[in-house]
């Protein structure tokens, strides 16, 4: 006959407990901010961009997480964009060909150049509504 003491049965209901409250947790988290997608182009000068990051950070309380995309050949298409006020920032490293030297060192890195003009590294404010679903960035160096 087995024979299971006290502390058994406590530690066993114990470990049950454990087990029912950690798959209740893996359930949805109640409702979640709402999101939309957004599609656009990114231009510096006309001229589309070839490859770079855009990313989208909420302002507003309860709003959604950051949500971010891949520029390629001047194009983007954003998941989970946060609806409400969001900086959208913009980054575009270019790689220039020429090869940098560290002073003092022999070691060399290749040079690396935001194409993105710097009056735009700052962010740019933009309000996302759930009707908006295309927004082109045309910005310029002068």
């Amino acid at each position: 006959m087995l024979s299971i003491s006290c502390f058994g049965r406590k530690a066993g209901f114990f470990c049950l407990g454990l087990v029912v409250l950690g798959l209740l947790g893996c359930g949805r988290q109640g409702p979640t901010a709402p999101t939309t997608k957004l599609e656009g182009t990114v231009r510096v000068d006309g001229q589309p961009v070839a490859e770079g990051v855009i990313s989208f950070f909420p302002q507003g309380k309860k709003q959604a997480p950051p949500a971010k995309a891949q520029i390629r050949d001047g194009r983007y298409s954003a998941d989970n964009v946060p609806i409400g006020p969001v900086l959208v920032m913009l980054s575009a490293p270019k790689k220039t060909g020429k090869i940098q030297k560290i002073p003092e060192s022999k070691a060399e890195y290749e040079e690396v150049v935001e194409t993105i003009p710097n009056k735009y590294l700052g962010g740019i404010p933009l309000e996302i509504t759930e009707n908006l679903k295309t927004k082109d960035f045309d910005l310029s160096s002068k």
